[in-house]
């Protein structure tokens, strides 16, 4: 895998120095990206970006939604109260289609230079 550094990566997704700080870190403590500082440091995938998909690295960022705390009011759902509520099937159903449209997309596919460009753009657009 090929080294960048921060400038290259900030450069190329149009990303806020300070904001790629904070996510870089948490992929490198994920065993996901390793660092190396100095001069001919930067910062480099580990593993084969064809394995890791969009919903192993979102998952680093996004905290699973918690459905056993009751939609419609303020107490926890007891078992019974998740095997019945059509709420709570109906959260669990989308979280499952979502986790598996977004197994579907590899960390090859979200580092090619044409999406790398679209997120630039829409960085460059609504601010960083």
């Amino acid at each position: 895998a090929k080294k960048m550094t921060k400038a290259e990566i900030c450069e190329a997704c149009g990303a806020e120095p300070n904001y790629f700080s904070a996510t870089i870190k948490i992929l490198v403590n994920a065993g996901i990206v390793r660092s190396e500082k100095g001069q001919n440091g930067g910062y480099e995938f580990i593993g084969d970006p064809t394995k890791l998909t969009f919903y192993n690295v979102y998952s680093l960022y996004q905290k699973p939604f918690d459905i056993t705390m009751c939609l419609v009011g303020n107490h926890l759902c007891s078992e019974e109260d998740m095997r019945e509520c059509v709420c709570k099937k109906t959260v669990a159903r989308a979280m499952g289609a979502m986790e598996r449209e977004m197994s579907k997309t590899t960390l090859k596919e979200l580092l090619e230079v044409k999406q790398l460009a679209v997120i630039k753009r829409h960085n460059d657009k609504y601010g960083k």
